[in-house]
């Protein structure tokens, strides 16, 4: 109906096709712009397929104008005009022509306020400036055997309120014109609000479009599971799919959005949990809807829980330990306990699903063997213990860690309390991730704490050449306090950051003040009393820096490296040397060069917790 519709007696014809965000629109009108062309579509029987192909358009009798693409430019005439424009007029010459046209006609509605009685006197000239361009485009539209030109506007409802109202009106003033057939995809909802945006919250949306468009209708939805069984065959869980779409189904996701907890679900099950049970995934992906629904009220809550509740027991409480592990979980949900106080049993996956010693929490990253930290991956600068675990699984953390008070913000930041603080490089050169810091020491007085990181983070020379330097003058210093610093913190964690006098001993020169630095001999001595908490593992980010500079200098990187060695700031057996500690955790007094580049770096700072 849509290729055949002609009607010499009116302007052109207009469509609206209403539907959510994610539920497929821009699909469904690309596929209707190739049926419309003759090209891939499927027709259920020989009548309709004949009726498609005897009424096929020209490829450029079928316009797409993407609006989002242009909401930038502060006046739709020119993105519009440019698109349409082009498919009426082949004609280089005759383009230019009527371009300028649909500008000083545009110009001269727009300026008319201006031009006082003038404009009273010129509103007959530019009625029929208009007219004159509607013929020309209508006499364009009739001329090379054309049928009929269908333009399609796509995700107007994406774009800012002013650029919907104005592309609207100049729609219906410039291109009301016949043998044009105009198809508009959206959500009504959103529509409605950025024109209630433009006119105030009073103004009958929903009337003003039901006058604008001819007809309209409702994308209708797709089969949801047969549309989630093809998801789960691409991402690799189509042996469960049901059990997942029973899980997925009380969210009433759009296709979109199913899109993006499959894809994120299959990064997490390839990666971190090749190795649970299914009801450990099944909880994990739970977690992925929540984050992506993300639930405003408590309403929603409570249905939520309570359609999960009732999965749950009636279809994986099969096995009594498996009910142990989520009963934690739901519990957690249920009563809204404080983070600090979740634990969760890790169940093996063998024939006995035994419970293993080692449990993860929320409240620590997932190499740790967090539950929550993928699902929600965040900068965990500070301690969330405190936080409760139904407003952490619906709320905005940052909201919630401002609103307690900061005696509970820091009560868990103690000696040997491993927090995490600022950024860097840690599975690879690409994603930024928390660094870990083991707190050495705190201050009650001042209520500051120090800390050193967890791993070693990055491979450094002491200084870049072999010479003779004290800390205070070597190249490790500087890169500590200018490049790492401003890399792994930004402005407000820098601010945290407490300048400290740092006291150097022997040949280490003299003292400095420092946000970042080395632990010394002495402080080694005094904070890691044992060669084991002394010993340095890396982080894989580290790892793979130390394995290249061992390749250049053809040494074996297919050994596997459990402990490194790592730099102190305190010189060696002379200023050229500077100590290190070994791999087994036992302190080189007499040092390494300087210039050793095979050295890891575990940085030291201390960190105001007011």
């Amino acid at each position: 109906y849509t290729s055949r519709y002609i009607s010499p007696d009116i302007g052109a014809y207009f469509i609206a096709i209403d539907g959510r965000w994610g539920s497929g629109k821009t699909t469904f009108i690309k596929q209707f712009q190739l049926m419309l062309c003759g090209e891939g579509f499927y027709a259920q029987n020989e009548v309709v397929e004949m009726h498609i192909r005897r009424n096929i358009l020209q490829t450029d009798e079928v316009v797409y104008y993407h609006a989002k693409n242009d909401d930038l430019y502060a006046d739709p005439i020119i993105p519009f005009a440019n698109c349409v424009l082009k498919a009426f007029f082949r004609n280089t010459g005759i383009y230019r022509r009527v371009s300028k046209i649909v500008w000083d006609t545009y110009q001269g509605m727009v300026n008319a306020s201006n031009a006082g009685a003038d404009a009273i006197i010129g509103k007959d000239e530019l009625d029929q400036m208009i007219t004159e361009l509607k013929s020309q485009i209508f006499k364009s539209v009739q001329n090379n055997s054309k049928k009929k030109t269908v333009v399609i506007i796509d995700e107007l409802d994406k774009c800012k309120p002013m650029f919907v109202v104005k592309l609207l009106d100049v729609i219906k003033t410039l291109f009301n014109i016949r043998g044009i057939v105009y198809i508009f995809t959206f959500d009504i909802q959103q529509l409605s609000s950025s024109i209630k945006a433009v006119y105030g919250d009073l103004y009958d949306a929903k009337g003003y479009l039901e006058r604008f468009f001819d007809y309209s209708s409702s994308l209708p939805i797709g089969d949801a599971f047969h549309y989630f069984q093809l998801l789960s065959k691409t991402y690799e869980f189509n042996d469960d799919a049901m059990d997942y779409y029973s899980v997925c189904k009380p969210f009433n996701l759009t296709l979109r959005e199913m899109i993006g907890v499959c894809s994120s679900f299959y990064l997490l099950n390839k990666y971190k949990l090749k190795d649970y049970p299914k009801t450990g995934k099944l909880t994990y992906f739970f977690l992925l809807l929540l984050k992506i629904r993300n639930h405003p009220n408590m309403l929603d809550r409570n249905h939520i829980l309570s359609e999960m509740n009732d999965m749950i027991k009636n279809e994986l409480y099969d096995n009594p330990q498996i009910a142990e592990h989520l009963e934690v979980f739901w519990n957690a949900v249920k009563y809204n306990n404080p983070i600090r106080n979740v634990n969760f049993h890790f169940i093996d996956d063998d024939n006995n699903n035994n419970v293993l010693p080692m449990r993860y929490r929320f409240d620590e990253p997932i190499y740790e063997g967090s539950l929550s930290y993928t699902i929600f991956p965040m900068d965990y600068r500070f301690d969330i213990g405190e936080i409760r675990v139904l407003d952490y699984l619906f709320g905005n953390i940052d909201e919630y860690y401002t609103s307690l008070p900061m005696s509970k913000k820091h009560v868990m930041v103690d000696r040997g309390v491993i927090i995490t603080f600022g950024r860097w490089y840690m599975n690879n050169q690409k994603d930024m991730e928390p660094i870990q810091w083991i707190v050495l020491d705190k201050d009650d007085k001042i209520n500051r704490a120090l800390l050193i990181s967890k791993y070693i983070i990055d491979f450094k020379p002491y200084n870049v050449d072999f010479i003779d330097i004290s800390w205070k003058e070597c190249s490790l210093r500087q890169w500590l306090n200018n490049g790492f610093i401003k890399k792994a913190f930004d402005y407000s964690e820098r601010e945290n950051i407490v300048e400290t006098l740092i006291p150097n001993e022997g040949d280490s020169g003299s003292d400095t003040i420092d946000k970042v630095f080395l632990i010394s001999v002495q402080e080694v001595d005094k904070y890691l009393h044992d060669a084991n908490a002394r010993k340095g593992y890396c982080t894989e980010y580290a790892l793979t820096q130390l394995k290249s500079i061992l390749d250049s200098r053809g040494i074996d990187v297919e050994k596997h490296y459990d402990f490194c060695y790592w730099w102190l700031r305190t010189s060696g057996r002379d200023k050229g040397f500077a100590t290190y500690i070994r791999s087994d955790g036992d302190i080189s007094l007499s040092g390494d060069k300087v210039s050793s580049d095979s050295i890891g770096v575990r940085p030291v700072l201390w960190l105001n917790l007011n």
